[in-house]
């Protein structure tokens, strides 16, 4: 799994809709958007940097994992 790969993944976990595979070749304001008009229901409230912060913990935790079990 690649960076790009466990951000797609964790994000499933916030979002309604996942980020899209080319996520991080976009700039940061159209990251920001797709966050803010794809927050799941318990998100909406929040800020899209604040969503980040939890998309990119659980990629980290998920990068952790794939790279012990090789």
């Amino acid at each position: 799994m690649n960076r790009s790969q466990a951000y797609v993944r964790a994000s499933k976990f916030y979002l309604s809709e996942e980020l899209p595979e080319n996520i991080l070749d976009l700039p940061s304001e159209e990251q920001d958007e797709f966050v803010e008009d794809h927050r799941w229901e318990p998100f909406e409230e929040w800020e899209p940097h604040g969503i980040w912060e939890l998309i990119e913990d659980l990629a980290s935790e998920f990068l952790t994992i794939t790279n012990t079990e090789k």
